[in-house]
């Protein structure tokens, strides 16, 4: 696997409800209390057109294209998708896996196990 030097959010400034609003917001908590730095871009303006359309033909999900938000790993010559919110959200709740369980089945993979590579402070 690469190492990239950065996580980076998709998400929407323009017309988003109280939830988008609220999962958003838990993201940036989550990342930061994991230890990991998230970069940000606001796929809603017209600035980041560009970026954001190569960064939905990364998705591989006919699901994720236009949901907000999405994460990525960025480097200067690659960019991979990680995966929406709810993807995010599964590998955090695999922290609640007892230890001994996730030794026995390594390919279960946590928010700490995929971002490692990631994690600069703590």
């Amino acid at each position: 696997m690469h190492k990239f030097p950065k996580v980076l959010m998709l998400y929407s400034e323009y017309g988003q409800e109280r939830r988008s609003v609220s999962i958003q917001n838990s993201a940036r908590h989550l990342f930061k209390t994991r230890g990991v730095l998230l970069e940000e871009l606001d796929g809603s303006a017209e600035s980041n057109n560009e970026k954001r359309n190569k960064l939905w033909t990364l998705c591989d999900n006919s699901i994720a294209r236009g949901s907000y938000p999405q994460f990525f790993a960025e480097s200067p010559d690659s960019t991979v998708w990680l995966g929406d919110w709810d993807t995010i959200t599964s590998l955090n709740d695999a922290h609640d896996i007892p230890p001994s369980f996730l030794y026995k089945h390594p390919e279960i993979i946590t928010f700490t196990k995929r971002f490692k590579g990631f994690m600069k402070y703590k």
